[in-house]
């Protein structure tokens, strides 16, 4: 006995489902510190609103970073939310790419980091 499992990701209706060369997904975040003047903000964004299964993902980060701390490392991951509705309700949460970069770091006082990352989804990341 076998169990086949099939996967259809239809799209929301047309209010919420931006057009995918619409509306590109972004946010920006700003970090204060504590008991240091300034902050760091970073600014992401997606090159495109919709992505199916396989599609590389490039995210475009930028980092102003007008504090007087140093920034070390870079982290950029994407995480999965899975909603299952069988028998109860449950939630998942799966991180499925990872990149964990020094490059270009330390970012000093002051200095400005405009970067590319590339992410492939992978199952079991």
């Amino acid at each position: 006995m076998g169990i086949r499992v099939v996967q259809l990701a239809s799209a929301p209706p047309l209010p919420l489902c931006p057009m995918p060369d619409t509306d590109k997904p972004h946010a920006t975040v700003d970090k204060p510190f504590l008991l240091s003047d300034g902050k760091v903000q970073l600014e992401a964004s997606l090159d495109k609103a919709v992505y199916n299964h396989g599609d590389t993902i490039l995210v475009n980060v930028t980092i102003q970073n007008n504090s007087s701390k140093t920034v070390r490392r870079i982290k950029v991951f994407i995480v999965q939310h899975v909603d299952v509705c069988m028998f109860s309700n449950g939630k998942f949460k799966n991180v499925v790419a990872l990149i964990n970069s020094k490059d270009e770091c330390p970012l000093g006082p002051g200095s400005t980091l405009r970067r590319n990352y590339t992410l492939n989804p992978a199952k079991g990341a």
